[in-house]
């Protein structure tokens, strides 16, 4: 396959999972996990899907600047941050056919098992463990 095919698909598959995220509020992440891990090494899908959910994101954070509820950002990134630096020492630490399991089996887990739906049973601090 050619490079350039290759950039089209990611950018028309990126493109259908922001729409897919946007209309929908999930999904568009593990669309886009399951395409990149087709045609990228385990160890560069992990970095280049953090990439794009950090620019999908942060387009959020500024469409929606003033609808967003200051009181659970801090300690949801607090926990964001932890979790981030605990399992970067995960990803350089194991090996590349463990982190191919690792990726189907996250994907299998968030499109088939069913997440209780549990809005507006959390405090302030329990964002810091999601």
């Amino acid at each position: 396959m050619s490079d350039s095919f290759v950039i089209v698909l990611f950018s028309v598959v990126g493109l259908f999972a922001g729409a897919l995220s946007g209309f929908a509020g999930i999904g568009g992440g593990v669309l886009l996990l399951s395409i990149l891990s087709q045609f990228l090494l385990p160890q560069l899908v992990l970095p280049v899907h953090g990439c794009v959910q950090m620019v999908s994101n942060l387009i959020r954070i500024i469409i929606g600047w003033h609808v967003i509820r200051w009181g659970i950002v801090w300690p949801f990134l607090f926990g964001a941050v932890v979790g981030g630096i605990i399992g970067y020492h995960l990803f350089v630490a194991v090996a590349t056919h463990y982190l191919r399991l690792f990726l189907g089996l996250v994907i299998l887990l968030l499109t088939w098992i069913p997440f209780p739906r549990l809005v507006n049973t959390y405090t302030r601090w329990s964002y810091f463990v999601l």
